[in-house]
């Protein structure tokens, strides 16, 4: 190939030294541009070179000017001497000369002219021994120094690899590469070295090899074994051998640095997208690690379990135990609400209360749920900063596209920022779900023993209003008995008045005895009328403890179903006609005035008597009846105790009022057998008359 066009300036090693990263000039481009210079002016100074050194060997060498030589036989007997001598020969036989000291010589002279040639061989190879040599000196060296600068740069390149990329700041990766690009001027500095050596080896072979080629054509010369074109044929050819050996080799050098700067622009480039490539890492790697801490920072109990939120739950805690102990101390004051304390008024009150505890346990739920979402939103504010400062963060690291970026952040962090509210605001609703729950539940509970209660007690108001009824009844049956008979029995007073009258007015025995008789059967009427008033008290009194029995087995029955419990008592049993029955003898006035007690008590089960002693009727009934009775009612008297509350204070209530009517009764049978002793005395007076005045008649007959 042509030096020329070798050395001429092309455009694929200006492409290749390009940078693309920046727009000054690299030292890749730095040093290319100085070998092409170099080779630029290496092409124009070589003619100026080669002819210099010519023009010297020419003024050095000046009997190297090419002439040609005479013939040999000539040049011999040309000279004087040679003709006398041959003058002297000329009567001689002629006979053939051998030339041997001729031959001597030119052997002699072909062993100095190749002592010459053998010197200027072992010169010229030492030389270039010497040379290739120094040149492998100074390739080994520069590998040497390559070798270091290229562990150097591995050493500095390995920190921005993927497992250690992370460690570093971004000052940090941008200081890799100022480290290892400071090496390249370094480097491109030992290229040009290793050139100008290359030159300065070349030179240093160009002028022993030179100074050898003028000893050598010297030594020639003096020899004169061969002719003078000869010598100057083999300086010519030794000439342009060397030129072409240190053509050959310039051509080679200057391959060799132009491989060794296109290499380092290479290494240069790939080092840089090797540093660009780890800058990429970085920022991706940072970027997913500004992204990762943010999510775990937002899944951590920071924002998952805030110390305030789980601090107003410990809160809610306590106040759920003292309202719920509230609710049971409310609840405990119902066991108050007993009698003589149980009435429909005291159970409004109490339901009131309870509703006012529910109305002031709702709005602290209220309140306490405010309070958490406020703090809910001041967390959700606090973590959209967080979010917000994470894209500021990210968007400078600058690892992606920004709307490749944006998507990146709504799919990883968006996406764990609207997973912590939705999960907060679940927690939030159902613990105001389960508390609204909890309200109602133990509302329902307090409405529901409220209504429990307000049945209770009208149960009780409506018990003890029927036994005040039943009493009422008793005794208004018991007064309009008492006033039909003090009407009727003045009536037969009068008739006893007028009859006996009639009988101190009698003129005669007979009719003496018919006045005396009708007085005595008016008598026997108001007895009668006192028996059958007696009679109708009784079954009165001895019905009323039937009907508070009854009355009571109700109560129990229904106070039963209230509590949902068995009843001990066996419900009412409709009474006999025997009541009716027992009504016989009496007028209609007082069957009439007493039929509003017989209905009830035939309505009524199992009507029991009066006990015996105390408020019984003296003489109303045998003993044996009056011991049934007493223990009827005794039986009354237990079965009622069973059926009432624990108190007994229905019991004493019924107890008391059967006390009162039993003592009515007794007064009112009291003041009728006051009244029949009356009766019977004036009787006897009636009969004392009569019969004083029978004596008195006979006397006077």
């Amino acid at each position: 190939m042509d030096w020329e066009k070798k050395t001429a300036v092309r455009e694929a090693l200006g492409g290749a030294a390009a940078d693309t990263f920046n727009d000054m000039t690299t030292p890749g481009q730095s040093l290319l541009r100085s070998v092409q210079d170099a080779e630029v002016v290496r092409k124009e100074r070589f003619g100026n070179t080669m002819g210099a050194r010519m023009k010297a060997a020419r003024e050095q060498l000046p009997s190297l000017q090419p002439r040609h030589a005479v013939r040999s036989d000539m040049s011999v007997f040309s000279s004087k001497p040679a003709a006398e001598v041959h003058s002297l020969l000329s009567n001689t036989r002629r006979a053939k000369a051998d030339m041997s000291g001729v031959k001597t010589m030119l052997e002699l002279k072909m062993d100095s002219h190749q002592a010459v040639w053998d010197a200027f061989v072992s010169q010229r190879d030492a030389a270039r021994s010497r040379l290739e040599a120094d040149v492998g000196a100074l390739a080994a060296e520069l590998r040497a120094a390559l070798a270091a600068s290229d562990a150097a740069s591995d050493v500095e390149m390995a920190a921005v690899e993927e497992h250690c990329v992370m460690n570093l700041t971004e000052a940090d990766v941008y200081n890799v590469w100022g480290a290892v690009a400071q090496q390249t001027p370094q480097r491109a500095a030992w290229i040009e070295e290793l050139s100008q050596a290359l030159d300065s080896a070349e030179d240093d072979r160009r002028s022993v090899v030179e100074k050898a080629l003028v000893d050598m054509v010297a030594g020639m010369i003096r020899v004169s074994h061969l002719s003078e074109g000869e010598v100057e044929r083999i300086l010519e050819r030794e000439s342009l051998a060397l030129n072409k050996a240190i053509l050959d080799n310039r051509r080679t050098y200057a391959d060799l640095v132009k491989r060794l700067q296109v290499a380092e622009v290479m290494a240069e480039q790939r080092r840089r997208c090797e540093w660009e490539a780890g800058l990429s890492r970085w920022r991706i790697l940072r970027t997913h690690h500004a992204m990762n801490v943010f999510n775990e920072r937002v899944r951590s109990p920071e924002y998952t379990e805030p110390s305030v939120r789980l601090q107003a739950f410990e809160h809610m805690r306590g106040r759920q135990r003292a309202a719920f102990e509230r609710v049971i101390e409310h609840v405990r004051k119902a066991a108050g609400l007993q009698p003589p304390h149980l009435s429909p008024s005291r159970v409004e009150e109490w339901a009131v209360a309870a509703a006012e505890l529910h109305g002031s346990w709702v709005a602290e739920i209220d309140a306490w749920l405010r309070g958490l979402h406020a703090h809910e939103s001041d967390v959700e504010g606090i973590v959209q900063g967080q979010l917000k400062a994470l894209w500021e963060e990210v968007l400078e690291y600058r690892g992606y596209k920004e709307p490749e970026l944006r998507a990146l952040v709504d799919d990883s962090c968006g996406a764990v920022v609207a997973l912590r509210r939705a999960r907060a605001l679940s927690l939030l609703q159902s613990a105001s779900a389960f508390l609204s729950w909890q309200a109602e539940d133990w509302r329902h509970f307090q409405d529901s023993l409220a209504a429990w209660l307000r049945r209770l007690a009208a149960l009780h108001t409506e018990y003890h209003a029927r036994t005040r009824e039943e009493e009422a009844e008793a005794r208004a049956t018991l007064k309009a008995c008492r006033e039909l008979y003090n009407a009727e029995d003045g009536e037969r007073e009068k008739a006893l008045a007028a009859a006996v009258a009639a009988v101190s007015s009698g003129h005669s025995e007979k009719s003496l005895d018919s006045l005396v008789a009708a007085a005595l059967s008016r008598l026997d009427d108001i007895e009668a009328g006192y028996r059958d008033f007696h009679g109708h008290m009784t079954q009165i009194v001895k019905a009323f403890p039937r009907t508070v029995q009854d009355s009571a087995a109700r109560y129990h029955i229904e106070l039963c179903g209230l509590l949902q419990v068995v009843p001990q008592v066996a419900p009412p049993v409709p009474l006999q006609s025997a009541t009716s029955a027992a009504a016989d003898g009496t007028d209609l006035a007082c069957s009439d005035a007493t039929e509003g007690v017989k209905a009830a008590g035939v309505a009524a089960a199992g009507i029991g008597t009066l006990p015996a002693g105390e408020g019984s009727v003296p003489g109303a009934s045998s003993g044996a009846a009056d011991n049934t009775d007493g223990d009827a009612a005794d039986a009354a008297e237990a079965a009622v105790r069973e059926l009432l509350l624990p108190n007994g204070q229905s019991f004493k209530v019924a107890k008391e009022v059967l006390g009162v009517l039993v003592a009515e009764g007794a007064a009112t049978l009291g003041e009728a057998r006051l009244q029949v002793a009356k009766r019977e005395a004036a009787a006897a007076a009636v009969a004392a008359a009569v019969a004083a005045r029978e004596e008195a008649a006979a006397q006077a007959a």
